[in-house]
């Protein structure tokens, strides 16, 4: 990857010294990375899927790929402490309305510090709020005195001693919306989530896995799982897996790349030019 220092300019405070910059297209400096949300939010206009691909959300993507995510694909998203959700959630959220907009189901078990109201916050403005209502499931904790009877909530009692029920559950929640939709579901699933709530019996939670990695297999759904440094689970899972994709931050930019298969590194950038937040890379060559 390249870098430039600017060590010294005249007559002008230097609020940042190195950047990183590539020779696609030209002699071209990559910012560091910042939301942007669009003013007037528009309606999702959703990209058409290949014969044996889910297109991913974002046609550049889905270049990299050739296509997209291939159907009953298991990929895991191992994003460095540094890089914001917001950048994460460029491949997230795209991918989930991409889905939401073809009439298929989403089941969503948060990463830490996301609830339901949030998600729905941030999804409705481009799906409209009938459609989630319809076809997102959020699983989430009991929590008494909560309103918690809204019907994008599925409620799980978290714990290891109820992995084995809330799995079957949460399971019973993929098919419901499968049955209702006749096509396949995608599942976005927060890792830290997942072992702050059933890590007690790790053992048996790698198993579990390994079962869905199994079943989304068999019934060609998708499963796009966030992963932050320090988890236990990542790496055991990763040999299990059919992607594994990496977002890390040098100055202030978010790269990403493909560790599995392997792709050349990319810059990450948020455009909003259709009236919703879209995935741009740059190749950094």
């Amino acid at each position: 990857m390249r870098e430039i220092e600017i060590a010294k300019l005249r007559g002008t405070k230097i609020k940042q010294s190195t950047f990183m910059f590539t020779l696609e297209g030209g002699f071209n400096i990559i910012h560091p990375f910042k939301v942007k949300k669009p003013e007037k939010p528009r309606r999702w206009e959703p990209i058409p899927d290949g014969e044996n691909y889910f297109s991913t959300g974002n046609p550049d993507l889905d270049k990299v790929f050739g296509g997209g995510y291939p159907r009953g694909s298991y990929i895991i998203l191992e994003a460095d402490t540094n890089v914001p959700l917001s950048a994460i959630r460029l491949f997230e959220l795209p991918l989930a309305l991409n889905f939401l907009a073809q009439g298929r189901g989403v089941a969503i078990l948060p990463a830490g510090g996301t609830d339901s109201e949030e998600i729905k916050q941030l999804l409705t403005p481009y799906i409209g709020e009938e459609t989630f209502n319809r076809l997102v499931r959020i699983y989430e904790e009991v929590k008494p005195g909560k309103n918690q009877l809204k019907p994008y909530i599925a409620l799980m009692r978290g714990g290891a001693t109820n992995l084995e029920r809330d799995a079957a559950a949460w399971a019973q929640t993929i098919i419901n919306l499968k049955e209702e939709t006749g096509k396949p579901v995608l599942l976005l699933v927060g890792y830290d989530t997942l072992e702050s709530r059933y890590a007690e019996n790790p053992e048996k939670l790698f198993s579990q896995i390994g079962a869905d990695i199994t079943e989304c297999k068999a019934q060609e759904n998708l499963v796009l799982a966030v992963a932050r440094p320090g988890l236990r689970i990542t790496q055991r899972i990763l040999n299990m897996v059919d992607f594994h994709l990496r977002l890390i931050e040098r100055h202030g930019c978010i790269l990403f790349y493909g560790v599995k298969p392997r792709t050349g590194i990319y810059a990450v950038e948020c455009d909003i030019s259709k009236g919703y937040p879209m995935l741009k890379l740059t190749a950094m060559v």
